[in-house]
């Protein structure tokens, strides 16, 4: 009869364990994470993670982590559930990511992953210049907090003119800090501000704004080195070529000239206030704008410019044919000399043929109006740097700018002959590059 009731003893047995199981005071409980508030976070504010535990019980405790690298670690204080089991806990994360509770008392498990976002803060930018100057360009400095921000990253520095897009610049951060050198290309208001891309524990961020008012002035013989050299810079940005120094001297005088005749303006030596505006928002445009190295030659604004891309390289003050002589149409270096006699007596420095005797050269006496006998005059202090710059062979294009009459400005206007400087001259001895046309 034992026999007959062992499987039925078993049977009870097992019933009974399965029915304490089941009970409500030894269940599994596993926390949740139901809210976190806010889910992003400034680097240094906090966050509200709340939840529950599946066995409402007043006094469980529950533990916050938080996932940095292949590690968990507890953050925040420890959390007690009231007595429907809810659970709240505040703390401050360094690091954006992954976040997990964990139940310590009452109860054990853990709960599915929840996530925080970080943005980093990028404190007020400090400018290095006081008063920065046109075309000069100033440095900016951000500081990043956390100071830990992923060091040697790249960020990337968006620039403003007056409220409008300028471009961008890219640097790394080092060590918390970014430092960035901004180009003050004119005057006007120039704004910057740091953007930080999304990276490892952190969201993407955009602030630090800075913004700089620049105002020019007049600049003339006497002026300051500093507004010297800002005129230099200036000049440069537009491919006016100017010379080495520290202050204001002859040869920026000239670059001035140069300049004045580009944009249509008088005359004259001295930089003028209002100028900068037109230098900071005009370019100079070539007539023709195919890729090739050639040189221009404008009759009526009296300037010669080398070209390259469709963009002035190199823009020089010259003058030409005080009669008009100087040909207009398409030519081309063909010989160059060092030193080249002419028919009136005088040495023709770095010349350079184009057609027939007419040449491009240097001479110690450029006025701003066409004054040669039918050649280009250059500055000499230019002539080197043209010279070496213009190979044989480079296409040379005269005309007589927008608008110009059958006299340009400052020219003879009449039926007046000149003869230019080079006819008659047995040029073969002074030939160093290049050969005359057979």
């Amino acid at each position: 009869m034992q026999l007959h009731h062992r499987p039925t003893r078993l049977l009870l047995v097992a019933a009974i364990a399965g029915s304490l199981l089941a009970m409500p005071g030894s269940a599994a409980a596993t926390p949740t994470i139901a809210r976190i508030a806010p889910a992003k976070v400034a680097f240094g504010g906090k966050v509200e993670v709340r939840g529950t535990v599946d066995v409402a019980a007043a006094g469980s405790t529950v533990a916050l982590e938080e996932q940095v690298g292949t590690e968990w670690k507890r953050v925040g204080t420890v959390a007690r559930t009231d007595a429907e089991g809810a659970w709240r806990t505040v703390f401050a994360p360094r690091l954006g990511g992954a976040l997990r509770a964990v139940q310590l008392t009452g109860g054990a498990g853990t709960s599915v992953e929840g996530t925080v976002s970080v943005v980093p803060k990028v404190l007020a930018p400090r400018v290095s210049d006081r008063t920065p100057m046109p075309f000069t360009g100033t440095t900016a400095t951000w500081r990043i907090a956390p100071s830990t921000w992923p060091n040697g990253e790249k960020v990337l520095v968006e620039l403003t003119i007056d409220g409008r897009a300028s471009g961008t610049i890219t640097t790394r951060a080092k060590h918390g800090v970014v430092t960035a050198k901004l180009p003050t290309n004119g005057v006007g208001r120039f704004g910057a501000r740091l953007v930080l891309p999304q990276v490892p524990g952190y969201a993407k961020a955009a602030a630090g704004a800075t913004a700089v008012s620049i105002a020019g002035q007049r600049v003339g013989p006497g002026a300051s080195a500093a507004w010297a050299r800002s005129l230099r810079a200036g000049l440069a940005y537009r491919a006016i070529f100017v010379g080495h120094g520290r202050s204001f001297d002859s040869r920026l005088g000239e670059s001035v000239i140069a300049f004045h005749k580009a944009y249509g303006l008088p005359r004259t030596t001295v930089f003028e206030a209002s100028d900068w505006k037109r230098l900071t928002r005009s370019r100079i445009l070539a007539r023709d704008t195919s890729d090739a190295l050639h040189i221009e030659i404008d009759k009526r604004r009296q300037i010669l410019m080398q070209v390259q891309h469709g963009k002035p390289i190199m823009v020089v003050h010259v003058s030409t044919g005080v009669t008009g002589n100087t040909p207009v149409g398409q030519h081309k270096i063909q010989w160059k000399g060092l030193y080249v006699p002419s028919l009136y007596g005088s040495l023709l420095y770095r010349s350079m043929a184009f057609q027939g005797a007419f040449a491009i050269h240097g001479y110690p006496s450029v006025p701003t109006t066409a004054a040669s006998h039918g050649c280009v005059r250059v500055p000499m202090w230019i002539a080197d740097t043209l010279y070496r710059r213009t190979p044989v062979g480079t296409p040379v294009l005269v005309y007589e700018g927008p608008g110009t009459t059958g006299a340009s400005l400052g020219q003879r206007a009449g039926t007046a002959v000149d003869v230019p400087e080079l006819t008659g001259v047995d040029v073969a001895p002074y030939i160093t590059e290049g050969s005359l046309p057979a």
